[in-house]
């Protein structure tokens, strides 16, 4: 009985050395050093977030560096925060933001890490228009984890019930939603849940004009007949009752209102139809896609295309740890980590394609027979001082589109007004 008290005593003793051991073998920073923070605005949008989750665990596992998303539910709420913290050392190591001339105020007050070394180093996977849309006075800041692209997506339920078939003019797309509006159902599904997205269909429209007048609007042009033939155009297809109303929650009630068929069509990005309609039960298979034919015959067809971004913030205590974690995003590994995690795009040129979702693979055969010209979404093309005022007078035009004079008026003193080249 003795000796048995003795053993036990004995192992006692060596478990609590070897934990001890163990303890201090760990490091204070293994121990104490709190996870990096990726703040993003996709809050209402949860496959993004368990997305950015599953990377979290995988750059844990071939970095060592932990980091925690965190997202906001909106938009204006995400920028409010990121404008109050990111001049501080609150600033979150990685935030999601927005290329081109929208992070041009970041660069010039210091903002955003300068990611030119890990661009080098990356060089032969991604191509010079990437990394040149997230370049400014030859720096680059940032970098790329999905690309998207934007196309009408359809109810294919609907089109074969009807027997539509995919349009291949303007006059087949009009034709559809004119059939659409016979048999009780709205053609395409428009919303102002977001702001932003009152930018969508103008910048289809004006792309359909010409993509040359797409490209100087974004940069102030705004007296061009161009842009009146599009406002014009427009109000037409808001008047004929063309869209769902602009009280229409298009990003959390989307799949729902597919299933009821409350709609036929929609142009979104290619995160649409997985992150809203699967994720809220519309099944793959009922999901078609096309490229929207322009209006105007002698204009090439064109398609918008979303880069998300990531970038460093300048001031964040972590920026060295998140620095290592962004070359490690950038690569070959763990770009195909995301893009299988959220089932993207990657900017990635090394990145396969084959685990995609079949209606990426459609859009994939489309853009390769049709060869669109693809041009930056509005968002991040436009002037950044420039953006929230012309979506608000956008967004008034989409809920009264008699204004039409009023809101080619207030285009044309928003140009007159200071603006910065």
């Amino acid at each position: 009985m003795v000796y048995k008290i003795i053993r036990i005593s004995t192992f006692i003793t060596l478990v609590f050395l070897v934990f001890s051991f163990a303890l201090l073998l760990k490091s204070p920073e293994q121990e104490d050093s709190p996870p990096l923070v990726l703040t993003h605005d996709k809050g209402t949008l949860p496959r993004f977030h368990s997305a950015f989750e599953t990377q979290a665990a995988a750059a844990e596992k071939k970095t060592g560096i932990r980091f925690k998303p965190v997202s906001s539910h909106t938009t204006d709420l995400f920028i409010s925060r990121m404008e109050a913290n990111l001049p501080t050392k609150e600033a979150p190591a990685l935030f999601t933001w927005w290329q081109g001339d929208r992070v041009r105020d970041l660069v010039e007050k210091n903002l955003v890490a300068d990611l030119t070394e890990l661009w080098d180093r990356h060089a032969a996977y991604y191509p010079p228009s990437i990394r040149q849309s997230y370049t400014r006075e030859n720096r680059v800041y940032g970098f790329p984890y999905s690309i998207e692209y934007w196309p009408i997506w359809y109810n294919k339920k609907i089109f074969e019930r009807l027997e539509l078939d995919i349009p291949e003019t303007w006059e087949d797309f009009i034709k559809i939603c004119e059939t659409l509006k016979k048999n009780g159902i709205p053609p395409i599904l428009s919303s102002l849940q977001h702001s932003w997205y009152a930018t969508i269909w103008f910048s289809q429209l004006l792309m359909g004009e010409d993509p040359d007048a797409y490209l100087a609007f974004c940069r102030n042009c705004f007296r061009d007949q161009r842009v009146i033939n599009v406002l014009s155009l427009w109000q037409d297809m808001i008047k004929k009752e063309y869209f769902t109303p602009t009280s229409t929650r298009m990003f959390t009630n989307g799949g729902h209102l597919w299933k009821e068929e409350a709609f036929a069509m929609v142009l979104c990005g290619s995160w649409y139809p997985s992150a809203i309609l699967m994720d809220q039960g519309v099944p793959e298979k009922d999901i078609g896609v096309f490229i929207l034919p322009p209006h105007n015959p002698d204009a090439r067809a064109s398609l918008m295309m979303e880069s998300g971004a990531l970038f460093v913030a300048a001031h964040s205590p972590q920026r060295q740890k998140a620095t290592i974690l962004a070359d490690w995003w950038m690569g070959p590994e763990g770009s195909l980590a995301f893009s299988r995690s959220l089932n993207t795009f990657s900017a990635n040129t090394q990145v396969d394609t084959s685990h995609l979702d079949d209606f990426r693979q459609v859009l994939i055969q489309k853009l390769y027979h049709q060869e669109p010209m693809i041009l930056p979404r509005f968002w991040e093309a436009a002037s950044g001082e420039l953006l929230q005022p012309l979506t608000d007078i956008l967004s008034r035009f989409m809920m009264n589109p008699d204004l039409l004079e009023e809101t080619l008026e207030e285009l044309r003193l928003l140009q007159e007004g200071p603006v910065r080249e």
